[in-house]
Parts: structure tokens; C-alpha cells; sequence
């Protein structure tokens, strides 16, 4: 059953705003698709749960009553594919930390089953980082500082809690690397 809506079914307006992103549904897809990965190790069919964020309706507003309705196929504007909600800038924050995840699963594979622990902490203490970077603000602080900052601590969780089974530590493994 398609729904191709070009009018608010509530006020009969054209002026309908997009509200969901379709490059945040790529960026759910992607995280989705390694989130499987990093806990399988494998490429199978249960891999097609990434594709979920594309199967999802889209959000619309109307600009004129405020009417909330869902589309099933989006806009394919310029302007839909780059708008940011906070749930979009979420997403997007969360990225260094998945890029970097996959870095280290590649470069420190050996992490025994300490990974079948450590990556599910990572991931709720890197998503609650977040949210705390996009809830806190002050006076003094706005959200783009507070936001930088809780990326890069999410880069150092991420890096520090990442456990090594015969090597040590990765952050000692970097710091040799780098220094020694």
C-alpha cells in the first residue's frame, strides 16, 4: 500500500516538510551492518537487518496546522537528504567511535572472548557519552564544545576498554608505537 501524499491529508496544504534525513538512514544502515559484523564475524543473511532504517516510514510535517503523517518513499531533494534532527546528529556523533571500533577490530584482532563483553559495554557507554554531550549545556558551554568533547572521550573509551587476550593493552601497544 503506497502512500504518495503531495498534500497534509489534515489541511490539504502543499507546504510539507521532511523531518527524517535519508543520509542519517544510510548512517543507521552502515551502523547496523558493522554492529553485525563486529558481533558475528560473519556476513550472512542476518546481515539484512541494516537495511530496517530504509524500510521505516519518513516523518512529515505540515508547515501550516503542524499535522505529523508518514510517507513510505521520500523526498529526493537536496535539502532532504541533509536535514538534521537530533537524532541525526546523534548518529552522526556516534561515527569516529564505530570507524574507530572497526580500526581496532582489524589492527588488534586478537581479543579472545573479552570481546563479547567489551564491545557491548563500549557501545552503551559511547551512546550514553553522547547523549550526555547533547543533553549538558551551560551558560558557558555551548553544544558543539560539549559535543566535541564527548566524541573524543568516546575515541578513548573506546580505545582503552578494547581488550587484547596475549598483547598488552592497546593503549600501551599505541604508545609504543608512537614513542617507544
Amino acid at each position: 500500500m503506497e502512500i504518495r501524499v503531495k498534500h497534509c491529508p489534515n489541511c490539504n496544504s502543499d507546504r510539507i516538510k521532511q523531518t527524517s534525513s535519508i543520509l542519517t538512514r544510510l548512517l543507521l544502515s552502515v551502523y547496523f551492518f558493522l554492529t553485525f559484523i563486529f558481533f558475528t564475524g560473519e556476513v550472512s543473511y542476518g546481515a539484512l537487518i541494516s537495511l530496517i532504517p530504509f524500510v521505516a516510514p519518513y516523518d512529515n510535517k505540515c508547515l501550516n496546522c503542524s499535522h505529523l503523517f508518514y510517507k513510505y518513499f521520500p523526498r529526493l531533494n537536496k535539502a532532504a537528504l541533509f536535514r538534521f534532527s537530533v537524532l541525526d546528529q546523534c548518529v552522526l556523533a556516534l561515527a569516529p567511535s564505530m570507524l574507530l571500533i572497526t580500526g581496532l577490530i582489524e589492527f588488534f584482532p586478537y581479543t579472545g572472548l573479552g570481546r563479547i563483553v567489551s564491545l557491548p559495554v563500549i557501545y552503551v557507554l559511547n551512546s550514553t557519552v553522547i547523549a550526555i554531550g547533547f543533553i549538558k549545556r551551560t551558560r558557558y558551554v555551548n553544544r558543539a564544545v560539549s559535543v566535541t568533547v564527548a566524541i573524543l572521550i568516546t575515541l578513548f573509551l573506546s580505545i582503552l576498554l578494547y581488550p587484547q587476550e596475549f598483547n598488552p593493552p592497546v593503549m600501551e601497544q599505541l604508545w609504543e608505537l608512537a614513542f617507544g
